[in-house]
């Protein structure tokens, strides 16, 4: 379509309209040029664009605003599939149509997934949307002029009772909320009442950390006791890989996941230290992957090795460096359901290096 305009008279029509994709046949693209550097010629082409691009952007709102006000409560989203119409010189002003439009439209029907463009739709109408059936958040992808979002949401979480899956960065830190649950849970519970609200139903998170030191956060997520699945993966360095050596990740304290059956920890140049009975509250463990990357021995010398454990229902087991230097090897005796065993120092592209005998002997029984 040139713009919508025509089609403002003929709204009643799409009465069966939910979501709707705006693509313009002409393109008024924005270079976004400095002024300074353009000629008068130029400039008169870019002012023209502008014009075309604002006839455009003031159309598609007009039309989502005509739409509600006739079908109430029936579109659900709307955007505009022309990229350019959103990215050039001006982000700005670019952003105060994309809120624009999203202020226009209902609020959020029962959502079960946020993401960047629910989110922004959420924190137009926070408090008439229903949180009850969100099992999924996804932070990962939020754009960085964006991550104003973060706050807003992160007041509203404690809304949500059917929370399965979450994706995270180390300094959103949205689960801050199931801190006061978890311990208000616990408070009740030791006091021989009856919990008047049960924990969120986590069933598996998946941590990307983009800074050092995020062994708290990790920790954090034992505040969801149904957890089921946990991974949680450290920044993959892009250079200086052999010599850089970061923060230790130092997680486990007090854990108790009995029902966790899968844990994945890559923390690449962070030393990874776990407590030694970190292992022993997680019981129910059929996949584990402990890995960093540190092939120096001056990092390990100190770190305890970790309790025996019985993991009967334990199928695949993979450590690498630290985790395998610490890893108690009366734990293999207690493994009757182990399929896999991986255990490596470091690899080189595609071929995993064997650790040295005097490094891993302990795992075999041997002394020296």
């Amino acid at each position: 379509m040139v713009d919508c305009n025509q089609y403002l008279e003929h709204e009643e029509k799409f009465k069966g309209l939910a979501n709707i994709r705006f693509s313009f046949n002409n393109h008024p693209q924005v270079h976004g040029y400095d002024s300074q550097e353009m000629t008068p010629e130029q400039e008169a082409v870019e002012q023209e664009k502008q014009k075309e691009r604002e006839v455009c952007l003031t159309s598609m709102a007009a039309f989502v605003q005509e739409h509600v006000r006739i079908h109430r409560k029936v579109l659900r989203t709307a955007n505009c599939g022309d990229s350019y119409l959103w990215h050039y010189s001006d982000q700005r002003k670019s952003n105060d149509y994309q809120l624009r439009l999203l202020k226009l439209l209902p609020p959020l029907h029962n959502p079960s997934f946020l993401e960047e463009e629910s989110m922004q739709q959420f924190c137009m109408n926070p408090d008439d949307t229903a949180f009850d059936f969100v099992e999924r958040i996804n932070t990962n992808d939020i754009s960085i002029d964006r991550e104003d979002l973060l706050p807003a949401l992160s007041c509203h979480l404690c809304r949500c009772r059917a929370l399965k899956f979450t994706i995270e960065r180390q300094k959103d830190d949205l689960s801050r909320w199931a801190v006061k649950e978890k311990q208000e849970y616990d408070r009740q519970l030791n006091n021989g009442q009856v919990p008047t609200k049960p924990l969120v139903p986590l069933k598996s998170a998946r941590l990307q950390f983009c800074t050092t030191g995020y062994g708290p956060q990790i920790n954090s997520f034992q505040r969801f006791g149904d957890t089921l699945a946990l991974d949680c993966y450290g920044q993959f360095p892009t250079n200086n890989y052999d010599d850089r050596i970061d923060e230790p990740v130092v997680c486990g304290w007090q854990w108790s996941l009995p029902r966790l059956d899968r844990l994945t920890i890559l923390t690449y140049t962070a030393p990874l230290i776990l407590y030694p009975d970190t292992l022993s509250r997680c019981p129910a463990l059929e996949y584990l992957c402990l890995e960093d990357s540190i092939t120096s021995l001056q990092h390990t010398d100190n770190i305890p090795s970790w309790s025996p454990t019985n993991f009967p229902h334990l199928q695949t087991l993979a450590l690498k460096c630290t985790p395998a230097r610490v890893f108690h090897p009366d734990t293999l005796h207690n493994t009757s359901d182990l399929e896999t065993l991986c255990i490596s120092i470091d690899h080189v592209g595609e071929r995993h290096l064997i650790p040295p005998n005097q490094e891993l002997g302990h795992l075999f029984g041997q002394d020296n």
